[in-house]
């Protein structure tokens, strides 16, 4: 029964604490300490549902309606800090006091938990702040404003303008960043192009610009500058970009060569080939079967008629 009793003793002031809090609707009531978040500088629509006689009794040293309203750093001997928001506020019933966060930067920068208390009317917190009666709220945490920079990207419009001499037509192109300009007076034409490349991989972003421009003031006159700016890329970065040209142009190669190939066997070869038919001896059906000749000798001369030939034919 003794131990009962001392518990009941011990969580009283807790309990009743707890249920002084519970009345507060802005910052919350019912939230522990720190759980709430607010930013210097914002409003904070401060709400309470009122207390009743036995509490303010209690909390405020005498049984009064009214009470000051304070925001003070939740640990004082911490972070002595205290500012009076309103006086003679009725907290006997429902109210609501906005408060516009104004804590200086030394104070946060040493503490940025605080309080709201309800004390006595006309009592200094900062002098009596040890062991004063007062009604709290739960605590909070007050932080620094911060400056919100916002980036915006605007793209340059597509713009064309003309006249009848000389003609200037320029054009830019928002998505690409390519921007392209001729003149044509006397047959004279400038182009420049600008291209930027930048990669998310590298710090700082590098750039690439390359710009061409020809001028051609006489038909007999050339004069063409090229310059290119630093490109700025790491070297491993240009190493890659180089070995994958490589690759790209060998993958190319390979390609054409197979595509060349297939098409190759594909086509039947009737140009450069003949047929070998074309060489075969015709045949001739019902080839009459060879039919022996006879055989015919001339007859020569003999001695018996060399006197019959004639004299140009006698040698001797």
């Amino acid at each position: 029964m003794y131990q009962l009793v001392s518990v009941l003793v011990f969580l009283s002031p807790r309990v009743v604490a707890q249920i002084v809090q519970n009345n507060w609707i802005a910052p919350v009531g019912t939230d522990p300490d720190f759980q709430q978040t607010f930013i210097n500088g914002t409003v904070l629509a401060i709400a309470w549902e009122g207390w009743n006689s036995s509490i303010r009794t209690q909390y405020l040293e005498e049984a009064t309606t009214t009470a000051d309203l304070w925001v003070t750093s939740f640990n004082f001997a911490l972070s002595a800090f205290s500012q009076l928001l309103s006086a003679n506020i009725n907290v006997a019933g429902p109210g609501s006091y906005s408060w516009t966060i104004n804590i200086d930067a030394k104070s946060l920068s040493t503490s940025a938990e605080y309080v709201l208390r309800f004390t006595t009317p006309g009592k200094n917190y900062d002098n009596i702040y040890i062991g004063v009666p007062n009604i709290p709220s739960p605590g909070f945490v007050i932080l620094p404003e911060t400056t919100t920079s916002s980036s915006s990207s605007s793209a340059s419009p597509t713009s064309t303008s003309s006249t009848q001499s000389p003609t200037t037509a320029s054009k830019s192109s928002p998505s690409s960043g390519l921007t392209v300009t001729t003149t044509d007076s006397s047959k004279s034409s400038t182009s420049a192009i600008a291209a930027s490349t930048s990669r998310t991989d590298l710090a700082p972003t590098s750039i690439t610009a390359t710009s061409v421009s020809s001028t051609d003031p006489a038909p007999n006159s050339i004069f063409t500058s090229t310059t290119k700016a630093t490109t700025g890329l790491k070297p491993s970065a240009i190493a890659g970009t180089a070995a994958g040209s490589a690759i790209g142009s060998i993958a190319a190669a390979v390609l054409l060569v197979i595509v060349f190939r297939r098409y190759w066997r594909s086509t039947p070869p009737t140009s450069m080939h003949e047929s070998k038919d074309e060489y075969a001896l015709p045949v001739h059906p019902h080839t009459p079967p060879l039919t022996e000749l006879p055989t015919i000798l001339p007859e020569f001369a003999t001695s018996s008629n060399i006197s019959e030939l004639p004299a140009s034919y006698n040698t001797r």
